[in-house]
């Protein structure tokens, strides 16, 4: 007790509120579409604008798996819990691009799997050379993954 009288709350030797890997692992899986009308989705017309923004959020979601390949060539999987993360991240992303494929066919859009080849065909010399910096830095620093996610992670938010 302290001297006000108020009692002191008990608290545990380690934080509970913090990101959790097994639990992670544990509910990963994929988007779960179930109950999703579809076919309702048409009554719903959508711009040109709303099509080319959902479109390229899908091929974001569809590209994780290139950006994932250039974090594992700068070392990311030397870390094991960056490993099983990317594993289960990189799952959940994929699920993400097919529901947004799947709400563009509603509206008779095919954008089909050749995609993600033609857009990543679009990669400028400027990516190209990010990416082997990347995996460059990290041969030297073993901390530098973690700011390669970091800067990923902020590009999704903004």
């Amino acid at each position: 007790m302290q001297e006000s009288g108020a009692v002191e709350p008990d608290v545990p030797d380690k934080p509970t509120g913090g990101f959790s890997m097994e639990r992670y692992v544990e509910m990963s899986r994929p988007l779960d579409l179930e109950g999703v009308e579809w076919e309702r989705t048409r009554d719903h017309p959508i711009s040109p604008e709303i099509v080319r923004a959902v479109t390229y959020f899908m091929d974001i979601e569809y590209q994780t798996i290139n950006y994932m390949r250039d974090l594992l060539a700068a070392g990311a999987a030397n870390d094991p819990d960056v490993a099983v993360f990317l594993s289960c991240w990189g799952y959940e992303e994929m699920f993400h691009g097919r529901a947004l494929e799947t709400f563009l066919k509603q509206y008779g859009i095919e954008a089909g799997r050749t995609r993600l080849v033609e857009v990543r065909k679009k990669v400028t010399w400027r990516e190209r050379f990010e990416a082997v910096g990347a995996r460059l830095l990290a041969r030297y620093n073993r901390h530098f993954p973690a700011v390669y996610l970091s800067w990923g992670a902020s590009q999704e938010i903004s």
